[in-house]
């Protein structure tokens, strides 16, 4: 490995330790790597997309795995246990395009858009701030979906560890639901002739025209109603 390869590799390393997943003493799943991995490629620079399923389970390990490239191609990276467990997993990047992150686009020439960058780095799971957000240059020709207004970004958390200066993109941020487990929902119930709305509370999250389960806080009874607005359930006749 080159002295660069090296320099990196301990980077990245200690960019992952930091890395607010969940605990690998108790195991890994697909999707836990997945985040680490995407959270290399942004450290290297480059963007892609693993495929890895999330019921994929790897092995404990005393810390997060490190993450590196097989070979110094990003096509296949190497999940390496440093710890006593002492594991290695290779991980193919099936399509993986070695392109610039948004970080490093910006030194492109060429036509220039403003989009949403962070001012900061932030750790995955940060809920966005406005303080945590400006608007910077980068290069038009990137063909990514970019954010141009920040108010649009306030509330929404981060997948993914996500340095300084990066623009931001839907990748790497959480699914926006219209209802999320665990708020307060408005429940309507209607008949013809006669509309009735109970409080209640959302038992999973939904985007809108999803069949949830939500709880009636009157009488504690779990039910199945539709999304239809921010926090707001409908119950058709006859869903129960």
């Amino acid at each position: 490995m080159t002295r660069f390869g090296t320099i990196f590799v301990a980077t990245a390393a200690l960019f992952l330790s930091a890395a607010a997943a969940a605990n690998p003493q108790d195991g890994l799943d697909g999707t836990e790597v997945t985040d680490l991995i995407l959270a290399a490629l942004d450290e290297a620079g480059l963007s892609g997309q693993p495929q890895v399923s999330e019921h994929r389970h790897f092995p404990a390990c005393g810390t997060n795995p490190d993450v590196a490239p097989k070979g110094n191609d990003w096509r296949t990276v190497t999940l390496h246990c440093n710890t006593e467990a002492s594991w290695q997993r290779s991980i193919r990047l099936p399509g993986m395009t070695v392109a610039p992150s948004d970080q490093h686009s910006r030194d492109l020439t060429g036509p220039m858009i403003t989009a949403v960058a962070l001012t900061e780095s932030l750790k995955r799971g940060t809920v966005l701030q406005r303080q945590h957000l400006a608007l910077a240059e980068t290069s038009a020709a990137t063909g990514d979906t970019l954010f141009i207004k920040p108010n649009t970004l306030i509330g929404r958390k981060l997948r993914i560890n996500l340095g300084a200066g990066n623009i931001i993109q839907p990748r790497h941020l959480k699914m926006s639901w219209m209802i999320e487990k665990g708020t307060p929902v408005a429940i309507t119930s209607s008949i013809p002739g006669l509309a009735v709305e109970m409080a209640g509370l959302a038992m999973e999250s939904g985007q809108y025209g999803d069949i949830i389960e939500v709880q009636n806080k009157g009488s504690g009874r779990v039910i199945k109603a539709i999304v239809h607005d921010r926090n707001k359930v409908r119950v058709r006749p006859n869903m129960n």
